[in-house]
């Protein structure tokens, strides 16, 4: 048996494994009035099926040219040739098929689609309208398969809604354990959906027990930023809907909420630079966390002292140490790299660390240390995985040459290459007056407009030729400041490559530039933070009032924001693997590193404007 998996679906942190049912025995067939063949799972034997099938579709018999087409498919899969497998079995008319051969067609191609990551071709498969009306024929096993390839593919597609279903149908497969994860996995689904869309969902939906998860996590959500609040309206749900599966097996961050708050610590430490080079840094985070700290105060909440500590007039070491001294039950800082690496030579931390920055990968870490930055390698990997999804393969990266836009490269390019992807031409720039030939020669229309003068001096006469760029790319990621990514876009369009939809990073962002300056931007996908879209409201514009000096500053405002709401929930992130915490930075949560790591909300420059894409459920709003 031969287990596949997509690499798309283990990144989003969901459970499913994509399973080939297929036998990996010797197989039979009969070729013409010769005695039966016995085959075994080698390319030859998939070589003489393909002939077999070729003469019945010859002879017009087109349902055992499937069947035999089928089969070939098996052994293709189970030797391990893929590509050769999945050109063979799209090749399969499977309305030709028997019942029980269409299932087996169905679960085997989905399972090979979604390992290649072509995922609209498993929805096609699946959703074939014979394959549901041939249920009867299916085995629990096959219904089973069926149900959880169709959760993973709308999950990954973005329709949450339909994969909660599927969820909620394999419900009678499960034993006692596969229910918790099953419920664990719908929860997730319910809460990357936007809140407006789980409130119009609970009030709407006619099947009670989807109503019911509907409500739960309408309620969870809108009280993320009070966790006294989550409880008590948790506790109220429970009452309400005791008999529902969510109250018999609760999300596990649920079962949670009560240790956490009961354990909030009673005083913190700030741990950060308030004068030197980095004091417009550290002064932004500070304000980000004391503007979350007065609105849960003006909430009701219970809120925690606060002590802040330069660590620019000091050595950490004696900081923290000092910090502890006074009461500190939870630190976070510190925001410079060289003084986390200094923290983390200790063999452990004795509470809980919120760093605002990140080790290199590598590094081993010190027990009760978190590590919570803005990293640009997760801005390309969530890119990488959008580009992938929009159904692009052959990949341009066009990068500054500095620290961060090299780190940033590197991230996609690993990313995209871990998804199946082909990275073509990979190139750096500096200056801007070498913008137009470095984009030249990396869209080879130098060697285009050299052909055109070859041909011209070969036949002796003036030609009107067109340059053309290459053919061989289909997206470019691109990592750029605004003013290099206002030139750069317009010369790709000079030089031929106007309509190869661009992806970047949110460094090209600026939320303060008028759009005219933007307009060049026009048609770019990038990834921002909520806080630039509306997040936080009220404390989003009490800091741009307060301090309007530091709008530059505003994402550090925000990583503030969140710090200060994510310290009461390490412990939630830190158990609970499928944890999320959705914050103004973006959906926040815990590698097995130790890593806050981010998924943000994906925007797109129109008219000069960046305009928030639609994300899964905003559709059911106004519905």
């Amino acid at each position: 048996m031969k287990l596949l998996k997509s690499p798309l679906y283990r990144g989003l942190g969901l459970a499913t494994t994509f399973t080939l049912l297929v036998s990996c025995g010797s197989q039979m067939t009969q070729t013409g009035n010769s005695a039966p063949t016995v085959l075994d799972n080698t390319l030859e034997s998939a070589e003489i099926l393909l002939t077999d099938a070729a003469t019945s579709a010859h002879q017009g018999d087109p349902a055992k040219a499937a069947a035999t087409r089928l089969e070939a498919g098996h052994i293709l899969v189970n030797i391990g040739e893929l590509t050769t497998a999945e050109r063979v079995l799209s090749d399969v008319q499977s309305e030709h098929l028997q019942p029980e051969q269409r299932v087996d067609y169905a679960l085997t191609y989905s399972d090979l689609a979604l390992s290649l990551g072509e995922y609209y071709i498993a929805k096609r498969v699946l959703d074939d309208p014979a394959v549901a009306a041939a249920q009867d024929v299916m085995t629990t096993d096959q219904k089973y398969h069926w149900r959880i390839n169709r959760a993973g593919t709308y999950t990954l597609i973005g329709e949450p809604v339909l994969a909660i279903r599927e969820h909620l149908s394999m419900t009678p497969y499960l034993d006692e354990n596969q229910k918790q994860a099953n419920n664990d996995q719908i929860w997730q689904l319910l809460l990357s959906l936007p809140s407006e869309a789980l409130d119009a969902l609970a009030q709407r939906e006619p099947n009670n027990i989807l109503r019911g998860w509907f409500a739960l996590a309408s309620l969870s959500k809108n009280n993320q930023a009070n966790l006294e609040q989550q409880l008590k309206q948790v506790s109220q749900w429970q009452l309400q809907w005791s008999n529902h599966p969510a109250a018999v097996y609760p999300p596990q961050d649920l079962q949670l909420l009560e240790q956490l708050v009961n354990n909030q610590p009673q005083q913190i430490a700030l741990l950060l630079p308030l004068t030197g080079k980095l004091a417009n840094a550290g002064k932004a985070i500070r304000e980000g966390i004391m503007a979350a700290y007065y609105s849960a105060e003006a909430s009701g909440q219970k809120t925690p002292v606060i002590r802040v500590y330069n660590t620019d007039q000091g050595e950490i070491q004696a900081l923290y140490d000092q910090a502890i001294l006074d009461g500190a039950e939870t630190v976070i800082g510190p925001l410079q790299k060289e003084l986390l690496q200094s923290l983390n030579e200790r063999r452990y931390l004795p509470v809980p660390t919120l760093a605002l920055n990140y080790l290199l990968e590598q590094t081993q870490q010190t027990e009760n240390l978190f590590q919570f930055g803005l990293a640009p390698e997760d801005e390309a990997k969530q890119v990488a995985e959008l580009a992938w999804r929009d159904g692009h393969r052959h990949a341009m990266v066009l990068s500054s040459n500095r620290d961060w836009g090299q780190r940033s490269a590197g991230a996609f390019i690993e990313a995209w290459k871990a998804l199946g992807g082909d990275v073509t031409v990979y190139s750096e720039f500096s200056l801007q007056r070498d913008f137009s030939a470095v984009v030249e020669r990396t869209l080879l229309v130098d060697r285009s407009k050299q052909r055109g003068r070859n041909i011209e001096n070969l036949m002796g006469i003036d030609m009107v030729t067109q340059p053309r760029s290459r053919d061989d790319i289909d997206v470019i990621f691109m990592v750029a400041q605004p003013e290099d990514a206002r030139q750069l876009k317009p010369t790709l369009a000079f030089h031929y490559a106007g309509d190869i939809p661009v992806y970047a990073t949110s460094h090209l962002f600026n939320p303060d530039a008028d759009r005219s300056a933007n307009s060049d931007l026009n048609g770019i996908r990038f990834p921002s933070i909520p806080w630039n879209f509306g997040f936080s409201k009220i404390e989003h514009d009490e800091l741009a009032e307060l301090l309007p000096n530091l709008r530059s500053l505003q994402n550090l405002q925000a990583m503030g924001v969140d710090a200060y709401r994510l310290y009461p929930r390490l412990l939630q992130l830190q158990q609970v693997a499928q944890a999320r915490y959705y914050g103004a930075t973006g959906e926040l949560y815990l590698t097995p590193e130790g890593r806050i790591a981010r998924h943000q909300a994906i925007a797109e420059m129109r008219s000069g404007r960046a305009t928030l894409l639609p994300t899964a459920g905003d559709d059911l709003v106004s519905n």
